[in-house]
């Protein structure tokens, strides 16, 4: 084993490990410039209803937006269902971040 390595056990016994097809939810974090946030936000919104229909096609679930309490920072839950759905996303033209 390498020893530039350490492997912590699972912090949970007993828990469930994920397999292809159970649903993944991802818990993202963007701290937008000073002053943005409001219109990552509003870009964030519009972007998850311009893609709703194709992205449902593909296994999305839909996302929650949220603005954290300290007002500079926004947390965004994406949901996929299976964990096979999102990486046919993450590998498609609809993930690519669109600009303008």
């Amino acid at each position: 084993m390498n020893d530039a390595v350490q492997v912590t056990p699972n912090p949970f016994p007993g828990a469930r490990t994920h397999d292809d097809d159970s649903p993944v939810v991802l818990i993202n974090t963007f701290h937008p410039k000073p002053g943005k946030l409001d219109e990552f936000l509003e870009t964030q919104i519009a972007e998850a209803g311009h893609l709703g229909g194709a992205a449902r096609a593909m296994g999305w679930l839909g996302n929650r937006i949220h603005r954290a309490q300290d007002g500079r920072t926004a947390v965004i839950v994406t949901a996929f269902a299976p964990e096979a759905a999102r990486k046919r996303w993450a590998e498609s033209d609809l993930s690519i971040p669109r600009t303008g």
